[in-house]
C-alpha cells in the first residue's frame, strides 16, 4: 500500500499506492516537516519560555513531525510535551521499521508502530487516537499548536470542510498556532469567518505558499 521514496534532501517519504501521492515533499520530507510544522508554528520559542505545551496533529502519517518534535524537546527537558495525535489509517510496522531505519532510529518505529497506546519518554508524551479528527472530543482551548497534516482537500475533502476547521480552530488557545501546507481559496473563505489571523508565509519547494493561523 506505501511505499519508501528518497527526497532531495535524502530522506524519505512514503508513496501511497492507491492515491498515487507522497506522504510529504518530494523536495525534502525532512525539510518541509521542519520549516512548515516546527519552524512555523514558533515550537522551539514554547518550549524556552512555558512548563508545557500541548501538540494537536491531524494526521499522524509516518509520525516524522512526532519524530522532529520529540527530537527538539530532548533540548527543553524542563518543559513538558504532550503530543495528541488522529489517524484513523495507521501504518503498519513492517514499513515504519524501514522508513526509521533510512531516519537510523528504528527505536521511534516502535512507538509509532504501538498506536494508539500512550509512551512517555522523558518530558515527551504521546496521546495517540484511532480515528478521525471529526470524531476528537478535545476540549476547548486545548492546544498551543496544531499541525494540520492531512493529505490535501482533494485526497481527504472530508477534513477541510467549516466544520473540521472550525473543530481546529476551538481546540487551539488563544494565541495558539496552528500550521499546514494546504492553502486553497476556499480554506481562506472559511478561515475568514474565524476569531484567527492569517499568513501566508513562503511554501516549501516549488509550493508557492503555506498557511499560518493564529487564534486570536
Amino acid at each position: 500500500m506505501a511505499r519508501i521514496q528518497i527526497t532531495h534532501d535524502n530522506s524519505p517519504t512514503l508513496l501511497h499506492d492507491t492515491l498515487g501521492v507522497t506522504y510529504h515533499s518530494v523536495f525534502g520530507a525532512k525539510g518541509e516537516s521542519e520549516y512548515v510544522f516546527i519552524e512555523q508554528s514558533e515550537l522551539e520559542n514554547r518550549l524556552c519560555t512555558q512548563d508545557e505545551v500541548k501538540i494537536v496533529e491531524i494526521g499522524l502519517g509516518t509520525g516524522l513531525n512526532a519524530w522532529l518534535t520529540y527530537n527538539l524537546a530532548k533540548k527543553y527537558p524542563e518543559t513538558k510535551v504532550k503530543y495528541t495525535s488522529f489517524e484513523i489509517f495507521p501504518l503498519n510496522k513492517d514499513i515504519l521499521i524501514l522508513y526509521y531505519q533510512v531516519l537510523n532510529d528504528v527505536f521511534f518505529a516502535d512507538i509509532i508502530a504501538n498506536f494508539p497506546e500512550n509512551i512517555t519518554l522523558g518530558n515527551f508524551e504521546t496521546d495517540f487516537k484511532y480515528c478521525s479528527w471529526l470524531d476528537a472530543n478535545l476540549p476547548e482551548n486545548f492546544a498551543d499548536i496544531i499541525f494540520y497534516d492531512a493529505f490535501a482537500p482533494k485526497i481527504c475533502p472530508e477534513l477541510w470542510t467549516e466544520e473540521a476547521i472550525q473543530q481546529a480552530i476551538k481546540t487551539l488557545k488563544s494565541g495558539g498556532i496552528m500550521t499546514t501546507f494546504s492553502i486553497t481559496g476556499e480554506i481562506k473563505r472559511i478561515l475568514k469567518k474565524m476569531p484567527v489571523q492569517i499568513f501566508t508565509p513562503k511554501g516549501f519547494g516549488k509550493k508557492r505558499e503555506m498557511l499560518k493561523i493564529i487564534k486570536r
